[in-house]
């Protein structure tokens, strides 16, 4: 079962929507949609929501690839999301701090 502040990716007619999870209500769910993917093709979408039925979401890896970084710094940002930011921040230092050992 999905959770608020899952990453899933939602799969439609010949294409898929990546998004995370805002709301659950039983079987349906409210995401906010960040990716479409059609033909292998990746397009970054203006963030809005999205319900659909937990049965067409698959859930996604939690790993964040340090490449990742810088947009999902941008995502927090957008969402004025103060404690996702320093997080991701954190992550950042970490990883620079790796680097140099």
């Amino acid at each position: 079962m999905v959770q608020v502040g899952d990453w899933v990716k939602v799969k439609l007619f010949g294409y898929y929507l990546v998004g995370f999870v805002e709301y659950v209500w039983d079987e349906t769910v409210q995401i906010t949609k960040v990716l479409r993917v059609a033909d292998g093709e990746v397009q970054r979408i203006s963030q809005r929501s999205g319900i659909y039925d937990v049965s067409q979401m698959e859930p996604l890896p939690s790993d964040i690839h340090p490449e990742d970084l810088s947009v999902l710094i941008d995502m927090a940002l957008d969402h004025y999301d103060r404690e996702w930011f320093e997080e991701l921040i954190e992550r950042v230092k970490q990883y620079e701090s790796a680097k140099t050992l």
